[in-house]
């Protein structure tokens, strides 16, 4: 059985992470007993999926950067990046997800090749020194907007409490495969967002729980956006030719 401590550290953080609404209550209840406890980060009221109250119309700040830090520990920036909108474990991804799979192969216009994008790509890896339950935390951002693309987590072995507690907020999932077989998949859909965790069997028989948050509205704006650049510089690598002879 889970130790009470980390039962309750499991309830905080996913209450916080997915559920805005009463993140500020949860924040509230345990200030007054944690002075250093950071203030979750402001977001304007939206029906979706958020981390931290990070939602889609969050710009990345300073600020926000600063509160990121204080929430999850120190981490690594890196900028024009790929973009691989796949989870680990999900066999028939583009049957299961077509508009990600439709999203996913307009940023991978380039088969075989390495495509990079306009991101703001950060990485947590010590989110559990600050009891956060998750051994990876990856947040793209786009670069033109600041707004967030997509987030991906990973919880070596906590992702069942997870589950249990966004069933409680969200309802019941879509499922895709036996619940009790090698690897089984949860969503939850609303108008531009989709929450996705693959739960996979390791190669000691333990699970592993893979988490994705995607903005649909984001990535189909830099879907967009990529694609009118890249029909400018056609037309003026044509222009150009036109005058060299």
């Amino acid at each position: 059985m889970m130790p009470l401590k980390k039962k309750h550290v499991l309830i905080l953080v996913v209450c916080v992470v997915l559920c805005a609404g009463l993140a500020g209550v949860l924040l509230h209840r345990t200030g007054g007993s944690d002075a250093d406890t950071p203030a979750a980060i402001p977001e304007n009221p939206t029906d979706s999926f958020t981390f931290f109250e990070i939602g889609p119309r969050t710009q990345l700040t300073k600020v926000v950067r600063e509160q990121l830090e204080a929430l999850l520990g120190n981490y690594g920036v890196e900028t024009r990046t790929t973009i691989d909108l796949t989870l680990p474990g999900i066999d028939n991804f583009p049957d299961a997800f077509p508009r990600l799979q439709v999203l996913h192969q307009l940023l991978n216009y380039l088969p075989r090749q390495r495509v990079e994008h306009d991101t703001l790509q950060l990485t947590y890896r010590y989110a559990r020194k600050k009891n956060v339950p998750f051994d990876l935390i990856r947040l793209v951002f786009s670069g033109r907007s600041l707004t967030p693309l997509f987030f991906r987590l990973y919880s070596k072995r906590d992702g069942a409490e997870f589950i249990e507690m966004i069933q409680r907020k969200y309802g019941p999932p879509q499922t895709i495969g036996p619940e009790n077989g090698p690897a089984r998949t949860l969503y939850w859909q609303k108008e531009d967002a989709l929450l996705i965790i693959s739960v996979a069997k390791n190669r000691i028989g333990f699970n592993e729980y893979h988490f994705g948050i995607y903005y649909l509205n984001n990535l189909t704006a830099l879907t967009d956006a990529e694609k009118k650049a890249r029909e400018q510089a056609e037309r003026e690598k044509e222009k150009t030719g036109e005058l060299a002879f």
